[in-house]
């Protein structure tokens, strides 16, 4: 259970973390951006003391102090969770992972299991006589085998034998090695493993669910038995049939236990909207705790009002209940002329006696009409959080039974009785908020209490209702021979994993995934782990400035790389650029490992890429000193925005290649900004939009041109590039 507080500053719309340094309490903070009002939500799970403490220190505090950061640590919370519960001694090859330079890659006991070898051959080549085979066998075979019967060339048949022959493969794919190409050879070789036990799943891992996705793709092209932990990113809508969700079938008791939550909730929200109603500064509201004193008090000023105070004074208890009871009903059913002239005198008075403090009040007590939280989609992390949490779309706020019962900061409660009775006029304007304050309060106090059992009865059903849900889940995972998901849904679902006891483990883009969030997926079941990257292309983001001095981006993968002593395999043949292109980049892999020798080209491949007719070469830098600009998070330059949409324009009128004129399907804009990316796609629009009526077809190609950033088209190109494609990028 969490409380709230509300305060009114000129923000921006973030979602951040922050932290009191005063009195080290954890807190959740949100801005309405259309209210400007800041959500103080105490996390009760990183906090030693009560909530009720918490929020006192806090209200006693005059300055609160926040901490801001791009990142959403609350998503690292399940990782943290997980690392707390490791038992780093169960690790089956932990020694490797402490001192991989003395251990190397560990044992494997997979040399003894047979597999088909089938997926390392070129289809019309057939498999020389070779069925089924021990995975020695196979290697030995691998290790001297015809280049010219497999679809793999040197580097990439001696990384598909350092992860039959150790427990940990690390492989190394400098851009367009097809490294991910090598990996789904190896998923399909370790589904056909004879040792693999029944009822246990391969699990493929990834930072990001683009890459996930893609190489779940992949793998779709020979094994149906897949299932997928999370969401789908966006450009794999049709892979949601994958999803777990999808395919898990409720049993009937999580059926009866879910309309029960859905009824529950509902009534939870019917209370909590009481609460709120109640905490706004209205007379029916207080009337009922006001002091007898104070209501008489009220009309005695003006002098045309005290006629109807001594009606009051001579029969109290026959109008106060009057009063209290018709205020209640809203005046419905009275018909005394007398006593509705008091309850209109009685409420003029209280807007004059409350005039002076409405706005303190209202500010602090009227409910939020537009704080609606909203996650951004753009972090990975926080979407897997957020995905596995919702439950019947109820919101946090509407289901938190201290939420609405904030009071406001430094209001004391010490009314003098007396001074209340005698003159409500004379009382100064900090005993009047207190006075109203605490009646506000009173009233609040059982419709807290009622939401509170209520809560507490709904999480009682919600516990039984998850663990219904996770048997059905589990035994879909179950009858599944692949299994994917995000690092932080692999750390969310910890206690599933377990469960599941999944021995094999791939862990694609793994060099952009912190060595901790790694540890954190890891179970004592996990006998084999298969990590594929590059960690010159891509490492760890970590917000702290000082990461590198404290080596916190640094990866499991690229720790690997740089023990001497462990043996890891780098791909060294690309089939996916031309040799100018591999030229720029080449040297940044020369270790010890290919004697200095650089990325090779697969010129068979790469030496029918075109460079089209209107070109004078390959690789052009056309520079300028026009600065950029920041946007938000982002970085916008406008000159480039107009050069790249002349240059695009230029192409498509007096470009060809192979005979054949350039295309929209041709050509591919890459930016390393989001903000770039859409003022770039904006001007092709305007562009677009000026050309239909005279030149309709070059305007359609200018509409259709694909626009992304560096990351996403890295992701989305195919690794084993077909010879036939035509691209050019900009």
């Amino acid at each position: 259970m969490c409380h709230k507080t509300r305060y009114k500053v000129c923000v921006h719309c973030i979602l951040v973390y922050a932290i009191s340094l005063m009195y080290n309490v954890a807190l959740d903070l949100t801005c309405a951006h259309t209210q400007g009002t800041v959500h103080l939500q105490v996390c009760s799970d990183l906090n030693t003391l009560p909530d009720e403490e918490c929020m006192e220190q806090l209200r006693k505090s005059k300055n609160i102090v926040a901490v801001e950061s791009p990142a959403y640590f609350r998503a690292y919370q399940p990782v943290l969770d997980a690392l707390k519960g490791l038992d780093l001694s169960k690790i089956h090859f932990l020694d490797t992972l402490l001192n991989p330079a003395e251990h190397t890659n560990g044992s494997c006991d997979l040399l003894t299991s047979e597999v088909t070898p089938s997926p390392l051959f070129k289809p019309d080549k057939g498999t020389d006589g070779m069925g089924r085979t021990s995975v020695q066998q196979l290697i030995a075979f691998l290790e001297k085998a015809d280049p010219q019967l497999l679809c793999l060339d040197c580097s990439q048949v001696k990384a598909i034998c350092q992860s039959l022959k150790h427990s940990i493969s690390v492989i190394q794919g400098p851009p367009g090695t097809g490294k991910t190409y090598v990996g789904v050879k190896l998923m399909r070789l370790f589904l056909s493993l004879s040792s693999l036990p029944k009822g246990t799943p391969i699990l493929i891992m990834a930072h990001k669910n683009r890459a996930l996705d893609y190489f779940l793709d992949k793998c779709l092209s020979f094994c149906s038995s897949v299932v997928r932990i999370g969401h789908c990113s966006e450009g794999y809508k049709h892979l949601e049939h994958l999803l777990l969700h999808t395919q898990t079938q409720q049993s009937e008791k999580a059926k009866e236990l879910e309309h029960l939550l859905q009824l529950m909730s509902k009534r939870i929200k019917n209370i909590s909207a009481e609460l709120q109603m109640k905490r706004i500064l209205k007379f029916e509201n207080v009337i009922e705790f006001l002091p007898s004193g104070c209501l008489r008090s009220l009309l005695s000023e003006p002098q045309q009002l005290q006629h109807l105070a001594k009606r009051l004074t001579d029969k109290p208890e026959k109008y106060l209940k009057f009063l209290k009871s018709g205020m209640a009903e809203g005046g419905s059913g009275t018909t005394d002329l007398a006593d509705s002239e008091l309850r209109s005198a009685l409420m003029g008075a209280w807007d004059e006696w409350t005039k002076e403090i409405h706005a303190f009040c209202e500010e602090r007590t009227t409910p939020d009409q537009g704080g609606d939280r909203t996650d951004s989609h753009d972090d990975e992390d926080r979407q897997d959080w957020v995905e596995e949490r919702k439950v019947f779309d109820i919101e946090s706020e509407s289901m938190n039974p201290d939420a609405a019962s904030t009071i406001p900061m430094h209001i004391d409660f010490t009314a003098q009785e007396n001074v209340i009775d005698n003159n409500a006029w004379k009382l100064s304007l900090a005993q009047r908020k207190s006075i109203i304050m605490k009646s506000i309060h009173e009233g609040c106090t059982p419709v807290m209490q009622s939401l509170r059992k209520h809560f507490k009865e709904y999480n009682e059903t919600l516990e039984k209702y998850e663990f219904e849900k996770r048997k059905s889940q589990l035994h879909v995972l179950q009858h599944a021979k692949i299994v994917g998901m995000t690092t932080t849904g692999a750390a969310i679902n910890q206690q599933l994993l377990n469960l599941l006891k999944a021995p094999v483990v791939f862990v694609e883009e793994a060099a952009e995934v912190l060595e901790s969030n790694l540890l954190a997926t890891l179970t004592p079941h996990v006998k084999h782990l298969i990590l594929i990257g590059d960690h010159v292309q891509l490492k760890p983001w970590v917000a702290y400035s000082g990461s590198k001095a404290l080596h916190f981006h640094k990866s499991l993968f690229e720790r690997l790389v740089e023990s001497k002593g462990f043996h890891y395999t780098m791909l060294e043949r690309q089939s996916r650029m031309r040799p100018e292109l591999v030229r720029l980049f080449s040297a940044q892999y020369t270790t010890h490992e290919n004697g200095g020798d650089s990325i090779r080209s697969n010129d068979e491949i790469v030496g029918k890429y075109m460079t089209p007719s209107c070109m004078a070469t390959s690789l052009f830098w056309w520079s300028h000193s026009h600065a950029e600009t920041k946007q938000g998070n982002s970085r916008i330059n406008e000159l480039e925005v107009k050069m790249v949409v002349s240059l695009c324009l230029w192409m498509l009128v007096h470009g060809s290649l192979d005979h054949q004129a350039v295309c929209s399907d041709d050509i591919v804009v890459l930016t390393p900004y989001r903000a770039q990316v859409s003022a770039i796609s904006h001007a092709l629009k305007d562009k677009h939009n000026t050309l239909v009526q005279s030149k309709g077809s070059l305007a359609d190609d200018l509409s259709k041109l694909k626009v992304c950033t560096i990351d996403e088209y890295q992701v989305c190109n195919t690794q084993h590039t077909n010879p036939h494609d035509r691209m050019l990028s900009i």
